[in-house]
C-alpha cells in the first residue's frame, strides 16, 4: 500500500481498538494515515494503550466513542474526527457483534436479531452513507477516497446457531455492491473483504470448537 499523497489523509476504522480492526489500523498507520478508531465503550486503559501504539508509527491517532447502531449520532462523530484529524479519506467499516445468545434459528428472538442487525448491517449502512456524502464534497483531485466493508465468510456460509450474524454479513455484501455501483463514477472506491475464521475476542468462546474442526 502506498502512503497517502496528501498530508491530511485520515482513516476511520470502526471497532478499531482490538482484533481485526486494530490490525488494520496499525497497517494504515504504518502507511502514513492519521488514524481515528471508534468503539462503543469509554477510553479505558487498553484503549489508551492501543492509541499509543498507533502513535508510535509517527502519525496522529485518536479514539472516538461511537455507537454505530445509533445513526443519529454519526454526524457528531464524523465532525469530531474531521475537526481533529482532517477529512476522512478511508472508512473501514469493521465494527460488528456476535449475537448476544448463540441460539438455534428456530429458537432465536427478535431482540437477538435486532441487536445484530442494528450494529452489523443497519449501523454500518448509515455510517457509510454519511461518510460517502462527506467524501462527495471533495473531488478526486483532492485525494483518494475509499470505503472498505469487513464482512465475513459467513456472508455465504450458514451457521444455524447464529443465523442473525450470517444474514447481517450477507446484507453487508450487498451494501458494498450497491455503494460501489453508486460511487464509482465519483471516483470513490468501495470494497468488501471477507475474513475467514480469525482468532479474536469475538471467537474466544468457540476457539476450542473451531480448533477441533480444523484439526
Amino acid at each position: 500500500m502506498m502512503p497517502p499523497h496528501y498530508p491530511t489523509a485520515t482513516a476511520m476504522i470502526t471497532g478499531g481498538r482490538r482484533g481485526i480492526g486494530f490490525a488494520i489500523a496499525k497497517r494504515l498507520a504504518a502507511a502514513g494515515y492519521a488514524i481515528a478508531i471508534t468503539g462503543s465503550g469509554g477510553s479505558d486503559a487498553p484503549t489508551r494503550a492501543a492509541v499509543a501504539e498507533l502513535e508510535d508509527y509517527g502519525v496522529p491517532a485518536r479514539y472516538f466513542k461511537s455507537d454505530i447502531a445509533a445513526p443519529a449520532d454519526h454526524a457528531a462523530v464524523l465532525d469530531s474526527i474531521e475537526q481533529q484529524l482532517g477529512p476522512i479519506a478511508v472508512l473501514v467499516a469493521n465494527a460488528g457483534i456476535a449475537p448476544p445468545e448463540r441460539l438455534d434459528v428456530l429458537d432465536t428472538t427478535a431482540a437477538n436479531f435486532d441487536a445484530v442487525l442494528n450494529t452489523n448491517l443497519r449501523g454500518a449502512f448509515f455510517l457509510a452513507q454519511a461518510v460517502a456524502k462527506s467524501m462527495l464534497t471533495r473531488t478526486a483531485a483532492e485525494g483518494e477516497r475509499s470505503i472498505v466493508f469487513i464482512s465475513s465468510c459467513s456472508a455465504q456460509m450458514a451457521s444455524v446457531n447464529r443465523l442473525e450474524y450470517c444474514i447481517a454479513k450477507a446484507g453487508l455484501a450487498m451494501v458494498a455492491q450497491g455503494l460501489a455501483a453508486r460511487l464509482a463514477a465519483e471516483g470513490i472506491g468501495v470494497f468488501e473483504v471477507r475474513p475467514g475464521i480469525i482468532r479474536t475476542d469475538m471467537t474466544a468462546g468457540v476457539n476450542e470448537k473451531y480448533d477441533l474442526l480444523i484439526a
